[in-house]
This record gives structure tokens, sequence and C-alpha cells, in this order.
């Protein structure tokens, strides 16, 4: 797996909005490289995020520009292999010469990859004692309200595949979500259709996220203002996963700090993380 030197890549406002960015560069090999994405941040343009900052439109503009991250990095062009919801944070790849575009695109038009996202959520899917569940109810874009429905007729095929991992307190639990093809809000989509919608998630139906006040947060039972822990959808893409047999490989995306926080605050632990 090819290295450079560079660790991260920087973005001036106004590319990703007001303030400056640096993202990491969580994994690199011949012709690609990923990045962290942070939430409310877009991988491409998409109709239904028309004012959301993207990741494939700022590379591009400082790409144009020769910026000297881009050029050590070895980008010939710049191009997201795969859509990605802007409410999600996680791990976001990009093809960085022509090669690497027809390779990872192929790729992922095959189902050669696997997706996992973690995710917390109120909803038991109607059974608190189940720990998994399947959902691969056909899903179409209602283009005018900008959310995926089902439909057995006008749909399109997909499939995820849901795993409790932890149960945390308030009726809270984790989850994990996994698909080898991504559709835009698969995951999000199909977690209410089981009865797993997503913390934070408004659009598809998730219970509001709760709030902490600093009190709480100290351990002390004294009265203190609440302010919201997490904003947003409480879901996160953690692992990418590609290759073959048994030539897989993962891209792993650390959780942001404020929603592992959140989780901890909640009693939320993911397996395997300390």
């Amino acid at each position: 797996m090819a290295k450079s030197d560079t660790k991260s890549l920087g973005f001036a406002p106004p590319l990703l909005g007001s303030q400056p960015m640096r993202l990491p560069i969580i994994a690199e090999g011949q012709g690609w490289f990923a990045l962290a994405k942070p939430a409310e941040i877009g991988v491409r343009p998409h109709p239904w995020d028309p004012t959301v900052p993207n990741l494939d439109s700022a590379l591009n503009l400082q790409l144009s520009a020769q910026k000297r991250e881009l050029t050590e990095l070895g980008c010939e062009l710049i191009a997201s292999v795969y859509y990605l919801d802007p409410p999600i944070s996680g791990v976001a790849l990009f093809a960085k010469t022509r090669e690497g575009m027809a390779i990872w695109r192929n790729a992922f038009g095959s189902n050669q990859m696997s997706f996992r996202f973690v995710f917390a959520t109120r909803g038991d899917g109607g059974n608190r004692e189940a720990r998994q569940s399947i959902c691969d109810v056909p899903l179409r874009a209602v283009e005018h309200k900008g959310i995926m429905a089902a439909s057995a007729r006008k749909g399109k095929k997909t499939k995820t595949l849901f795993r409790r991992l932890a149960v945390g307190r308030d009726g809270w639990s984790l989850w994990e979500g996994v698909s080898e093809y991504l559709r835009p809000h698969q995951v999000r989509a199909h977690a209410a259709l089981v009865g797993l919608p997503v913390g934070g998630d408004k659009l598809y139906g998730g219970e509001d996220i709760p709030v902490f006040s600093r009190a709480a947060r100290l351990g002390s039972v004294e009265d203190a203002p609440a302010q919201a822990a997490y904003s947003g959808p409480a879901i996160h893409l953690m692992n990418l996963q590609y290759g073959v047999a048994d030539a897989r490989q993962t891209v792993r995306a650390p959780l942001p700090t404020p929603l592992a926080g959140w989780m901890r605050r909640l009693g939320l632990k993911l397996p395997g993380v300390k």
C-alpha cells in the first residue's frame, strides 16, 4: 500500500463552511485515499443537498489550483466512489487517478465492498429481546420530499443486516447496520422500517437526542441548565471493507468525539473500543 507524507488535508473558508477545517487521511493506497468525513458535510453534490458543502467540489477546486497537499498525494483527479448522506460521519473514499476511479467504481457497483454503520436508537424493532434483523425492502426516491420510501413495485433492491451491539440507559441501544451496496438514506430508511429509527433522525422518525445538564455530566444531583450533547442523527460509517476472500482489508474511521461522548453518557459501549 503506497504512502505519502501527507497526513491530513486542509480546507480554507468558505470551501466547507465559514470555519477552516482539516480532515485526517485515514488510509491511502495506489490510486485512492480515504478521509474521515464529519457530519453535515457532503461527499458529492446531490439534488437533495443543494446548500450543503461537499468534499468532491472542495477537493477539485483545490486540485485545479495545484494545492501542494494534493499534488504531493499524487492526485491526477479526485472522484468520490460513493455517496454518503451528509448527516452521517465516517469513511469517505476518493479515487485520485483515472485507473483508480475505474477500479473502485467497478468494485462499488459490483458489490465488492461492505459498509458497516453504527447507530443509536430508542426503538426495539417490536421485540426487546431481538438481537438482529434483516431488511431487504426495495426503496424508491421520493424526490419532492428528499427521502427514500418502501416500494415493492417501483423500488430498487437493497438489503441491510442489523445486529444489536449494546444496551444502554433509558431505552437506548447501540446497533450496527451492514450492507454490500449503498443507496442514499438506505440504512436510515431500513432502520426505521424495522422499528429501529436512528436517534435524532427527524426525517425518518427517530427519537430526539436527550440533553444533559452540566451537573449530570459532573455526577451532581443539583439542577443545572441542560444542553444538547450531540446534534443530528446518531449514526456513523465506521468500517469500509474491500477486496475478496482472504484478501479483505478494512478502512476504519473512529467515532467523532461528540458522538462518542454522548454514547458514553447513555452507557452505550462499542465492543472492542476502550
